[in-house]
């Protein structure tokens, strides 16, 4: 009897333990630059990993002997068939991925789910701001927040194409928008407990990308909605320097209604940051999320917000 016992006992642990372990989202942490910030962080943000109960985190060395065995480089990483082997390979439901910018100025952390290569979360973190303990240890909190997108179904995600922003004042630090309103998005879209973002690098080329345009194209309507925007001087505004009136537009295409939503930010070039903000702000105001989710049948129309005259002068 005892023996019996023992034998259900065992079976109960082992199942209470496949159980727990199946609950947990295993992650693997790689930095994706050569930066010490980010081999640096890497290391801090697996320690912090480690205190959250839903995750489970790939050995640094397993990492390491699978990218030497299947010669995978940080940069090869960026294509998406790259990240779905790795995650099979690595038996992980997400990628995390750390970088700084180009000034080394900013830590970004990513995460990408190993299934299709979509991103689930994006986080910028100001280095001179915070020490890398407070910044792994933020980004600890914010990764384990995402991991349920990790396993969503697709019947359940809302996938979002980031395409071109482009700056047509001539004005400004050259490649600012280009570069800085795409992470505001990210960052901003990461809070979204259903979406997933295919980036910009994941749809090729820019011959590519004039291709994609097309209503016919089938590669672009994989993903339900599609932003681009553009940052131009307002008409019949002088032209001057950080004073010059700007009005910064946000379109959103749902490619299954064929229907668009625009939304647009008018301030001061020397509001740009602001701008920014508030537009990656506004794409998930709560009027455009049930259109995004395609649940109605009527576009919300344009969106159209003025920065306060504090903001503005």
């Amino acid at each position: 009897m005892n023996q019996c016992r023992r034998l259900l006992l065992a079976i109960w642990l082992v199942g209470t333990a496949e159980t727990q372990a199946a609950d947990k989202s295993r992650l693997a942490v790689l930095p994706e630059d050569s930066a010490v910030e980010s081999r640096s962080a890497a290391d801090l943000l697996m320690l912090e990993l480690g205190k959250q109960s839903g995750v489970e985190l790939v050995d640094r060395g397993e990492i390491e002997r699978v990218l030497k065995e299947q010669k995978i480089s940080a940069a090869g990483l960026a294509d998406s068939n790259q990240r779905i082997q790795l995650g099979k390979l690595l038996r992980a439901d997400g990628l995390v991925f750390l970088a700084t910018d180009q000034k080394r100025a900013r830590l970004l952390t990513r995460v990408v789910e190993t299934r299709y290569g979509y991103l689930a979360g994006h986080f910028t973190h100001e280095l001179k701001a915070n020490t890398l303990a407070q910044v792994a240890k933020d980004a600890a909190g914010r990764v384990a927040q995402v991991t349920p997108k990790l396993r969503l179904n697709p019947s359940d995600r809302m996938l979002v194409s980031l395409w071109r922003f482009q700056n047509t004042t001539g004005m400004g630090e050259p490649g600012k928008l280009e570069a800085e309103f795409p992470l505001r998005l990210l960052d901003r879209l990461s809070q979204e407990p259903r979406i997933l973002v295919l980036e910009r690098r994941q749809l090729g080329s820019v011959k590519e990308e004039a291709v994609l345009t097309s209503d016919t194209n089938m590669t672009l309507k994989a993903s339900g909605i599609v932003v681009d925007g553009e940052l131009a001087a307002t008409v019949g505004a002088p032209l001057g320097k950080d004073n010059t009136p700007i009005t910064l537009t946000v379109r959103m295409r749902n490619t299954e209604l064929k229907e668009s939503a625009r939304i647009s930010k008018q301030g001061r070039l020397q509001d740009l940051d602001v701008l920014c903000a508030e537009a990656a702000l506004a794409t998930t105001a709560p009027r455009l999320l049930p259109w995004m989710r395609s649940a109605t049948a009527t576009s919300p129309g344009p969106l159209t917000t003025r920065l306060p005259s504090a903001r503005s002068t």
